[in-house]
């Protein structure tokens, strides 16, 4: 049994102060189906990359077996998506199975498309067929989920079920669920193992800190009982010397006090509202739009009214995204009308604000630069309710996980709500 073997691992991104793993020793065994859990900016996608061999760490990683990661950079997003794919399954062999099984469901006229132009789900999908071709590689899969319709989400956990183990960061905790048989939990610095599935780590997790606060309260009882016979006798004679020797005890249950795991922690945020709108908020009518040869909508009429909710579902591909970002004003239809109703403003997420944050900003300059007028006191409320508190704030945008940008380009878009939201996918990377 082939084993991956982690060794003393102290990792720090480059810029900033605190360490994401310090002094971490722990082993895998590549048989097991492992999850990797953990809180927005804890390192489990950093715990990937090290693997990888992306980052220079101190420690050692030690493993006998080959890594493939996804997702994987696309070296030419504008070429065929078929050769984009190709371009990680070399194989013709395999390659002719991907396109003549298709084993996700891919529309077969997206291969000969420009990768750029699919949608996330497509992409996603080809992405993981190309992955799932190349046999005998020990699978680094970092939350395959996002984008997946519910067709696509039941045939990647129908292929992870047929391999013999992998690692998995997800925060869709049904498919976690079904798919692992162990848990590594990454918190304060360290990973912890957990043997079962999520739902079971959460309950062995509920009972490791209940043990852990009571061994902590009697560790505390003791110091205090430590302390008390120290401040006694410290400058009586008779007693110096064992004074001294609580002293010495004292100091190392300082050292030795447990810590208590973070309690989990919830957003919490209210909108101010925005001015009241007419009763018709977007008017669509004879809406067209293709992609080259690629019809998705033609003669499409729609229309939303004040206080309505909408859901748009639909296969990968259908052209969610892309009805979205013609009624956000970002995309211009090939033909037809879209009107706004009085008062009617509206804001645009989508995972593309992500990128447009300012690396070198820290989160509460990102906040900063877009509430003018806005106290310090203001920004910190609102970061706060997005779970940046204390020295989170000064963090660089650089080094935060793509679960922590999600939160701030969120946070964000609350600065000055519109009455009109269109969002793509605003979970993605968001934990559980």
């Amino acid at each position: 049994m082939s084993q991956i073997s982690v060794s003393s691992l102290t990792f720090c991104y480059e810029g900033s102060y605190d360490n994401i793993f310090e002094n971490v020793s722990f082993a895998i065994d590549t048989d097991w189906k492992l999850g990797f859990v953990g809180r927005n900016g804890r390192g489990k996608t950093t715990f990937l990359k090290l693997l990888m061999g992306e980052y220079d760490y101190r420690g050692s990683i030690a493993s006998s077996v080959e890594f493939d990661y996804f997702p994987f950079e696309v070296a030419e997003p504008d070429a065929l998506a078929m050769d984009c794919v190709a371009s990680v399954c070399p194989d013709a062999e395999e390659w002719e199975i991907l396109r003549e099984i298709n084993r996700l469901n891919v529309d077969a006229g997206a291969l000969y498309r420009p990768f750029n132009t699919l949608s996330h789900g497509e992409r996603t999908k080809l992405m993981l067929a190309g992955m799932f071709l190349r046999r005998n590689r020990f699978l680094l899969i970092d939350e395959p989920t996002n984008h997946l319709d519910a067709e696509g989400r039941a045939q990647v956990a129908e292929y992870l079920n047929g391999k013999k183990g992998f690692i998995l960061v997800s925060h869709d905790r049904a498919f976690m669920d079904n798919m692992v048989d162990r848990v590594a939990e990454v918190d304060n610095q360290q990973v912890n193992l957990y043997k079962g599935n999520y739902t079971a780590y959460l309950r062995q997790r509920a009972e490791r800190i209940e043990r852990l606060k009571q061994e902590r309260t009697k560790q505390i009882e003791e110091m205090k009982r430590l302390e008390a016979f120290v401040e006694k006798f410290r400058y009586k004679a008779t007693k110096a010397r064992q004074a001294q020797e609580r002293a010495a005890k004292l100091e190392k249950l300082k050292a030795e006090l447990v810590e208590i795991p973070e309690e989990k922690k919830t957003v919490h945020f209210n909108f101010k509202q925005p001015p009241r709108t007419g009763d018709m908020v977007v008017e669509a009518r004879g809406l067209r739009k293709s992609f080259g040869d690629h019809h998705v909508y033609d003669g499409l009429d729609f229309t939303m009214y004040r206080g309505e909710k909408v859901a748009l579902v639909g296969p990968n591909g259908a052209g969610k995204s892309t009805l979205l970002k013609m009624i956000a004003g970002v995309l211009e239809p090939d033909a037809g009308t879209i009107k706004y109703g009085t008062h009617v403003s509206k804001t645009y997420y989508a995972q593309h604000q992500l990128e447009e944050l300012t690396s070198g900003n820290t989160v509460f300059e990102e906040i900063d630069h877009v509430a003018p007028g806005w106290t310090i006191s203001q920004v910190r409320t609102l970061l706060g309710a997005f779970l940046f508190n204390g020295d989170d704030v000064d963090k660089r945008v650089s080094v935060l996980s793509g679960g922590e940008k999600s939160r701030l380009a969120l946070a964000k878009m609350l600065v000055a709500p519109r009455p009109l939201l269109c969002l793509d996918e605003p979970t993605n990377h968001l934990d559980i």
